[in-house]
Order: structure tokens, then C-alpha cells, then sequence
């Protein structure tokens, strides 16, 4: 259905209000972009600075990106954070940032196609 707009005046104001829903719906986009940003420096690794892809937690309660965690503890044997003897089978998988990952990753794919 078409809208048959009768004077300019009903034509700038309409206009308006369309810029004001795009200026509102930019600032959005920015804002939750800011807020993925924020929460990519959950995962990220303390050793390698970087977008943790396979979680793991250490006893000491800290996620590295486990190839890391697995490298420093064939070479250091111990937990980088706390100093106690550390082995392979004490990390675990950090199932909750795992899924943290996929939901910000399917989010922002979705923003960026907005």
C-alpha cells in the first residue's frame, strides 16, 4: 500500500523521521559491536594475546586457548598463573566460553549482514 504524501511539508517530515530511525539504528550497531569487543577480551588468551577457538581451564580458574596451556606446561610443568605443578590432565574444557564463542560469532555475522 502506497502512501500518497499531499505537501512537502508531510514529505521533510517523513524524511526526518527516516534519518532519525537510521541515526538510531546506527548507534545500535555501533554500540552492540562495542559490547562484542568487550566480551572478546573474555576470550582471549593470556599467552598468546589472541581469540581463544578451543577453551580449556586450568584448577586456578584462568582459560587459555589449549594448544597454548598445553605447550607452556610440556615446557614449565606448572599452572602460569598460580606456580603449582600442572599437568595435561588437570586443564579442562570451558564449556561456557565455548558457547559464549558461538554466540558472539553468530551474532556478529548476523550485524554485519545488517
Amino acid at each position: 500500500m502506497q502512501m500518497k504524501i499531499s505537501d512537502s511539508s508531510e514529505k521533510l517530515a517523513l524524511q526526518s523521521k527516516i534519518q532519525e530511525a537510521n541515526t538510531r539504528f546506527l548507534n545500535y550497531k555501533t554500540t552492540v559491536q562495542l559490547f562484542f569487543a568487550e566480551l572478546e577480551k573474555v576470550y582471549t588468551c593470556p599467552i598468546k594475546y589472541d581469540k581463544i577457538v578451543d577453551p580449556v581451564i586450568t584448577p586456578s580458574g584462568v582459560t587459555y586457548e589449549r594448544v597454548m596451556i598445553e605447550r607452556s606446561i610440556k615446557v614449565n610443568r606448572v599452572d602460569p598463573v598460580s606456580k603449582d605443578r600442572l599437568t595435561i590432565a588437570k586443564i579442562k574444557p570451558n564449556l561456557a566460553i565455548k558457547c559464549l564463542i558461538h554466540v558472539v560469532n553468530e551474532y556478529r555475522k548476523k550485524l554485519e549482514t545488517a
